[in-house]
């Protein structure tokens, strides 16, 4: 888990980040672009059983604010997004473990 999710997204990020860092500013407001990175909600509401993956995620939003920090000053935007659990309306007869505690 932290291997594909924490590992992962750093490795990505990082040479992202790099090969962005050298185009020329672009659009009305001078930026280079931004990179967005998926955190989760699980980050702030983890259900028991979970314990690695909510660290991973944690990390993820940690490192987030850290990246964008030090991205700032080549107008590199770096964000994170935490997705939650959402009810499609085909989705109404899939009760699933995580489901039911947010329903």
């Amino acid at each position: 888990m932290v291997r594909v999710n924490l590992r992962g997204t750093v490795l990505v990020v990082t040479k992202a980040a790099a090969r962005i860092m050298v185009l020329d500013l672009i659009g009305p407001h001078g930026e280079r672009g931004v990179i967005i990175i998926t955190a989760s909600i699980t980050t702030y509401e983890g259900q028991g059983g979970q314990g690695t993956y909510v660290a991973s995620k944690g990390a993820i939003a940690a490192m987030t604010i850290r990246a964008a920090r030090e991205c700032a000053f080549k107008v590199l935007r770096v964000l994170a997004i935490a997705p939650g659990l959402c009810n499609p309306h085909g989705c109404k007869g899939a009760a699933g473990r995580g489901r039911s505690r947010h329903e």
